[in-house]
């Protein structure tokens, strides 16, 4: 699983159907990262129409790869703190018992990325430890992860 990879194909900014043909590759070879970022595209309508439906799909798949990112943002579609669209629109239903265990297997994940040299990975942590998803609410813990990111965020950068 190459985040860079996926992240870089993700934010091609000449709008290359090129690029988002290597990504749909990607994740259909199973790339945890890649079907992430491809759901992101088809959630925010980015260089494909809109696809909510598609969207929520690639993220279940993702997360069923082992993608923590996905996990998270599936919690917050169960959670309803989705603010950009209306949760019924995502053919969802609210569920607050399922987006706690999503979080907190969500966070479990988080850490096995930043273990495996996913920097990227202690931002989302922080972002757990600052709203009490999958972990309870610590801001001296946030702050260590966000110095940990913003020592190490350079990566993606490259």
């Amino acid at each position: 699983m190459n985040r860079l990879k996926a992240f870089k194909l993700a934010n091609n900014n000449d709008q290359s159907l090129n690029a988002l043909h290597q990504l749909e590759v990607l994740a259909a070879d199973g790339d945890f990262f890649a079907q992430f970022y491809l759901a992101e595209i088809y959630f925010y309508g980015e260089r494909v129409k809109k696809n909510l439906s598609k969207s929520v799909q690639l993220y279940k798949v993702s997360f069923e790869n082992g993608c923590g990112d996905s996990a998270i943002k599936l919690g917050d579609l169960y959670h309803s703190r989705c603010v950009f669209h209306n949760i019924e629109e995502l053919n969802i239903s609210k569920n607050d018992e399922y987006a706690n265990k999503l979080y907190l297997v969500g966070f479990e994940l988080l850490k096995k990325q930043f273990e495996q040299g996913d920097h990227f990975a202690a931002d989302l942590i922080s972002v757990c430890y600052s709203s009490g998803k999958g972990v309870q609410y610590d801001l001296d813990k946030a702050k260590e992860w966000m110095k940990i990111y913003q020592k190490k965020s350079d990566w993606y950068l490259k």
